[in-house]
């Protein structure tokens, strides 16, 4: 998996986010999926057994940062590439030079050329076509900027192939943070992850039709195995429920068709220690946004236990809507918005 860093600045440059997004849409330009960021060091690759070391790593070095303010140069346009550049900033290259340390004494990550020479930019166009290079510069080029900006929250993504538009934010990290947020994260579920989770899972008979039918949870290192192999598939995406940097839940994206626009959300927390806390509905709700941005889906179904009334609460309060009820289980859907009254 690979692991990228940013600061957050997309709420102060609003209009340049908001014509970026035109230009790409006229232009057949790619969209980052990101909001707009300072990249604080280029992504890196890591280990499946090393993600949740480093996550942790990455999450307190960025709770411990004070915020920066960072000068803004003016955009400027490159072979391939239109980016927002920044000025001197020394905190900020202290910020970086610290990161890279971090990774190569900790964890053994080497460092990447560009990290020799790092300039501190915001990326808004990347592209091989000059043409609609230079049209999508000369959309922003005029944008009043402001002459700096402050930089207070970080960001941290993930990505299984380390391609531009394939990352996606899993962390977010307040500067200074006087406390760990009480929110839950969507994280790629890895088999270090699936077995942190296992190790004090406790089977829910409110999941069973039958509850006389729930066996008896005992942690089995070689069925967790089998059990994340047999979910690696096209078709699902697999995805743990993280809070304050552990797991707490698994939440699969199934029966994935695209040329549908459909999938199936199923949803698992660990035990009775985190239900009740409103971890299940954040889930979903993030579940969705993904499905809908990202994974481009018109339609995302579940399910619950007619009789679990607690699930079928999640579900609606995340926006699913009640279809129908047979055979002992109530049925949902919820529809991407443009596409609620199809």
């Amino acid at each position: 998996m690979y692991i990228w860093t940013g600061a957050d600045v997309n709420d102060q440059l609003e209009t340049l986010c908001s014509i970026k997004h035109e230009a790409e849409t006229a232009l057949g330009l790619q969209d980052f999926k990101l909001p707009l960021h300072i990249s604080l060091k280029m992504s890196f690759l890591v280990p499946d057994d090393q993600i949740d070391a480093v996550m942790e790593c990455l999450t307190a070095y960025c709770c411990s940062l004070s915020p920066i303010l960072v000068p803004v140069r003016g955009l400027e346009k490159e072979n391939g590439i239109v980016w927002l550049r920044y000025g001197e900033c020394p905190e900020l290259s202290t910020v970086h030079d610290q990161l890279n340390v971090l990774m190569q004494d900790r964890f053994g990550i080497a460092l990447h050329p560009y990290d020799s020479d790092f300039i501190f930019h915001t990326t808004l166009f990347m592209d091989q076509d000059n043409d609609k290079l230079a049209h999508a510069y000369e959309m922003v080029r005029s944008i009043p900027l402001p002459t700096t900006l402050r930089v207070s929250r970080c960001l941290i993504g993930m990505s299984p192939s380390g391609k531009p538009g394939d990352y996606r934010i899993v962390r977010t990290v307040d500067m200074n943070a006087a406390q760990v947020s009480d929110t839950v994260t969507l994280e790629p579920m890895t088999r270090h992850l699936c077995h942190a989770l296992f190790m004090d899972w406790e089977n829910d008979p409110s999941m069973y039709a039958d509850p006389a039918q729930c066996p008896v949870y005992r942690y089995d290192a070689d069925a967790v195995n089998r059990f994340f192999d047999k979910k690696q598939e096209p078709s699902r995406v697999m995805l743990a429920i993280m809070l304050q940097g552990k797991p707490i839940g698994a939440l699969d994206l199934k029966h994935i068709d695209r040329e549908a626009g459909e999938c199936t959300l199923s949803i698992h927390l660990k035990n009775d220690s985190v239900k009740n806390r409103g971890y299940g509905t954040q889930a979903e709700i993030l579940a969705l946004r993904y499905a809908f941005n990202d994974l481009r889906l018109k339609t995302v179904f579940a399910d619950a236990v007619s009789r679990n009334i607690r699930s079928q609460h999640v579900l609606e309060k995340a926006g699913f809507r009640f279809v129908e009820e047979n055979e002992g289980f109530r049925y949902y859907r919820c529809n991407r918005p443009e596409n609620e009254d199809q």
